[in-house]
């Protein structure tokens, strides 16, 4: 169990400089202060002209509840929603773009294989041939 320790603070005496002093004094790393016995002086008190609320405060509050009431509205979709069943069908849609892929693999791999400088040779000798039959059938194909 801790001890009970008084500190005095004398009129016009800053407070937390008081309390800081005492404690470095004391040696202490940690202090627990319960409460304080007093009396103040010079203090006016009012009271507010009605029961609103400052208009930065207001429009906060408002803001709030509008986030609640989403918040709201998005938790009961989510109640509502089957998400399993959601997640089956991603699955389920996901499994079948593994397969649309892997079926389309094999003629991919097959046109990548084409030798398309040949083919464009062949191209453009059957073009010359067309252009001059009679030339070509003389000459012959040139060879690249």
């Amino acid at each position: 169990m801790g001890q009970l320790h008084e500190l005095v603070i004398a009129k016009d005496q800053d407070i937390k400089a008081a309390i800081e002093a005492f404690v470095l004094e004391k040696g202490w790393q940690n202090v627990y202060i319960s409460g304080a016995i007093g009396s103040v002086y010079g203090l006016e008190f009012t009271t507010p002209a009605d029961s609103s609320y400052p208009p930065q405060v207001e429009r906060t509050l408002n803001s709030a509840n509008t986030a609640l009431a989403t918040v709201d509205i998005v938790a009961q979709q989510l109640a509502n929603s089957d998400l399993p069943g959601i997640l089956e069908n991603l699955d389920q849609t996901l499994l079948e773009g593994r397969e649309s892929i892997n079926e389309a693999s094999d003629p991919l791999q097959e046109v990548s294989e084409i030798d398309f400088e040949g083919l464009n040779r062949a191209i453009l000798d059957l073009q010359k041939v067309l252009e001059n039959p009679l030339g070509s059938l003389v000459g012959g194909f040139r060879k690249n």
